[in-house]
């Protein structure tokens, strides 16, 4: 996960409040609901963080220090809904952007690692050859 909300209604409080001073309830829970209701599913449901809560497989959040958007608050609601193993990096500096591109090296030297340890092939991988 990388700059990702941990669910629909705290990224539309986080902004109510953040641009308006408006609260959560009944501005940002208004918005949600009824967006769900034109748009036909569950808003007030779509939760990153409820999905992680079940996900036992591991997991690397990245976010930016100073992502208006998306608060570290939320990055960490996500690190700790998630169940198995997990690794959390908040990228000093950084915003609501592609970190990978961002830090490049940093990521790397980061990402690298992690999945080596949880990226283990069961059987060793095939050679394929593509031919035209």
């Amino acid at each position: 996960f990388e700059s990702t909300y941990s669910s629909l209604l705290d990224t539309a409080a986080h902004r109510f409040w953040h641009l308006y001073r408006l609260t959560r309830y009944p501005f940002a829970w208004l918005l949600v609901w009824w967006g769900g209701i034109l748009t036909g599913f569950g808003a007030l449901r779509l939760s990153p963080a409820r999905y992680l809560s079940h996900v036992k497989v591991p997991v690397y959040i990245a976010a930016g220090t100073e992502d208006f958007r998306v608060p570290p608050a939320d990055t960490f609601k996500l690190f700790r809904a998630a169940k198995g193993p997990k690794e959390v990096w908040l990228a000093d500096r950084h915003g609501h952007e592609l970190i990978l591109e961002a830090a490049p090296d940093e990521y790397r030297k980061r990402i690298l690692p992690f999945l080596a340890r949880y990226l283990r092939p069961e059987r060793p991988a095939q050679k394929i050859e593509l031919s035209m």
